[in-house]
């Protein structure tokens, strides 16, 4: 699965790595510090790779850890996901127990969390803050669960999917 800039990969044991571009959450995690060398690779008459780290690129797969609560990242629990997809610059991902979760640019709204001060409030030692202090559009840097209007404040999810800027869920009864 892949977004804009960015790839998605669910594992059968329900693990979800990513890897590409970060700049406004879509990985869902922590960038990691793997070491690439600073010069072209070549091999023969295969193609050179230039190899690109960054602050806002991560060319490594990692994994996406979800349930957690602070940063660094510690799950409060072990969750599996079944059903992942990538819009633009945001991801949807279902897990074993029919819960939503969303990461990611929510510009339009399409993380499904409301206002940014409701997802801060699921947690009170994280909060969300733009990666790049100079950018004033919000992003979700990890997943976050979203909330139905009551009554069912986690409804039966029959299937999700999402856009270059929406997101959708399919509920049943």
């Amino acid at each position: 699965m892949s977004g804009w800039s960015h790839i998605l990969a669910l594992t059968e044991l329900g693990n979800l790595y990513t890897w590409g571009r970060a700049d406004f959450g879509q990985l869902g995690r922590t960038l990691t510090e793997a070491s690439a060398p600073s010069t072209p690779s070549t091999s023969g008459d295969k193609p050179t790779v230039w190899p690109i780290k960054g602050k806002t690129f991560d060319p490594v797969p990692g994994r996406v850890i979800f349930g957690c609560t602070s940063e660094p990242q510690s799950p409060t629990e072990e969750v599996h996901i079944t059903r992942v997809v990538a819009g633009s610059e945001h991801c949807l991902a279902l897990d074993e127990r029919q819960r939503l979760w969303s990461w990611g640019w929510n510009e339009h709204g399409m993380c499904g969390i409301g206002q940014v001060s409701e997802a801060d409030n699921q947690t009170s030692d994280f909060s969300i803050r733009p990666l790049d202090p100079s950018d004033s559009d919000w992003c979700l840097k990890r997943p976050f669960l979203v909330r139905f209007p009551d009554p069912k404040p986690f409804p039966r999810i029959l299937n999700i999917g999402s856009g270059y800027g929406h997101s959708f869920a399919v509920v049943g009864t």
